[in-house]
């Protein structure tokens, strides 16, 4: 949204990101699943599943991520799917958690491109793709929400290369007196064209009471777990064969660049984070004297660090002593390039495995990232390897990060995508809004990381990739923001532009 201000004659803008995901919501009936609806015990009534489906478009010419239906020929295997326990339902089934696992391996000579999946659990599931979550309802254990009743739908995006096992791996809670189950279905799409499909109830399900802290690890042997039992089929209450109400699929979500970071479940009651970290932005420049609405709507409505100091002001050393909670003597990230810092030292110094975001994700926190990270994370060491802790990334790289307007953005495993001829800061609040609404379709607490240049000099790409001196430029406002405070001058202090400054004066 923008939030307009007279100020005086001028009149401004300011760019705010708000808590609120705007939706385009299509909500047709869809032949997916056919159910009967359970009318008190006698009296069967035929209803179809009511499907929504989002979509989303923001403003510029690329999608940042989509929403889809389902393939016929992944609804027809969830229609024939069975409900799956990890023993006999009887009245003193523990309530402890459940696992089951489930691993596709393609054929020779052809990769897994994406998994579709549709699914559900009696009660709550957190479901995962080769080691990473998908998908959660376990935040709402004790809520007295009917999960079973609601069908997940997810589209993964797989990165793997060559003949690799497809690992799904579900953990299921209930409560007492009650088993834990699954019902669910995978299409896994080949990178040759054709597709097949696994299903609960079939072959290749494996299922254990005694759950490893590994259990989603692609690499774990289950091999000693047992066959699960399976019970009713799809259309009937979990367990007891009698005929279900109607289930609802609430959105088929897409999904890519999985990463290998196994989450646990996690609390309603954390609370969420969006943090917006400029680059360059003093203080003492009094720059907050002209962003009134950020001051009323952040800074006033929650708290302002009076008393804070930056340990090291030196930028790339600076943001890993953020995310580390080390100074820098304790990182010995202590420069902006290589061989003393940059992206390449973060990584040696082994804090891609052992930082804030991997934290984060330990704790049940789905975790979101968009802007710039650090210096040296650029267009040639951005997979070397790639940055771990995030459910999706989508970084501003070196060269193209302080260029106003040829900025360059990696999303997940995805290669660079130059945004040329795009306001880098607009490119930023676009990416930045599907990643709320991403997050805000999670059951999960989510921390959101809103990371634009400004107001940092603008730096031409051709001279920082060709090692040649280079220029800082004045930063570049937006178009509609130029000219507006052409009378305004930096605050006159008695640091500025100080002349015929000698060592003597500092000691």
């Amino acid at each position: 949204r923008r939030l307009d201000r007279e100020s005086g004659n001028a009149s401004f803008r300011i760019a705010f990101i708000t808590a609120t995901a705007l939706r385009h919501l299509d909500e047709n009936p869809s032949d997916l699943l056919t159910l009967d609806q359970k009318d008190g015990v006698q009296g069967k009534e035929n209803s179809s599943l009511q499907l929504r489906i989002r979509r989303t478009n923001y403003r510029g010419s690329k999608a940042l991520y989509s929403r889809q239906s389902p393939s016929s020929a992944l609804t027809g295997a969830f229609q024939s799917a069975y409900w799956i326990y990890t023993e006999a339902l009887n009245n003193n089934a523990p309530a402890d958690d459940k696992a089951f696992r489930a691993t596709y391996t393609p054929p020779s000579g052809v990769s897994a491109v994406t998994a579709n999946i549709l699914i559900t659990a009696d009660d709550y599931f957190t479901l995962y793709v080769n080691g990473q979550v998908v998908g959660d309802t376990r935040s709402l254990i004790g809520t007295g929400t009917t999960v079973w009743a609601n069908v997940h739908g997810y589209a993964v995006t797989l990165n793997i290369k060559g003949v690799a096992p497809i690992v799904f791996a579900v953990i299921v809670s209930n409560n007492a007196n009650s088993a834990s189950g699954l019902l669910a279905a995978m299409q896994i799409v080949l990178s040759d064209g054709s597709s097949t499909t696994i299903a609960s109830g079939g072959g290749g399900w494996r299922a254990t009471s005694s759950i490893p802290q590994n259990f989603a690890d692609p690499g774990l042997n289950d091999s000693g777990w047992g066959t699960p039992v399976v019970l009713s089929k799809n259309g009937a209450i979990p367990g007891d064969g009698i005929l279900s109400s109607t289930m609802k699929l609430n959105a088929f979500l897409s999904l890519s660049g999985l990463l290998a970071a196994p989450v646990y479940a996690a609390s309603s009651k954390k609370p969420n984070f969006l943090f917006i970290l400029t680059d360059d932005q003093d203080l003492k420049l009094n720059s907050l004297d002209y962003t009134p609405l950020t001051v009323k709507h952040i800074r006033d409505k929650g708290l302002d660090f009076t008393n804070h100091f930056v340990t090291t002001a030196l930028c790339c050393p600076s943001r890993v002593s953020l995310w580390t909670g080390r100074q820098a003597h304790n990182t010995n990230v202590t420069d902006v390039s290589p061989p003393y810092g940059g992206y390449p030292k973060f990584v040696s110094q082994g804090f891609n495995d052992d930082w804030f975001f991997v934290w984060l994700q330990n704790a049940g926190y789905n975790t979101y990232y968009t802007g710039k990270l650090m210096n040296g994370h650029s267009v040639a060491t951005y997979n070397e390897p790639f940055v771990n802790g995030f459910n999706t990334s989508d970084f501003l790289l070196d060269p193209y990060t302080y260029s106003y307007w040829q900025s360059a953005y990696q999303r997940n495993h995805d290669a660079p995508v130059s945004y040329a001829g795009n306001y880098t800061t607009d490119v930023i609040t676009d990416k930045a809004l599907g990643l709320l609404e991403d997050a805000l379709d999670s059951d999960r607490p989510f921390f959101l990381t809103v990371a634009p240049i400004a107001p940092h000099s603008n730096l031409d790409p051709a001279a920082l990739s060709g090692g040649e001196s280079f220029v800082m430029e004045a930063p570049i406002p937006a178009p509609r923001h130029a000219n507006l405070f052409n009378d305004t001058k930096v605050p006159r202090t008695p640091s500025f532009n100080p002349l015929n400054v000698c060592p003597s004066d500092f000691n």
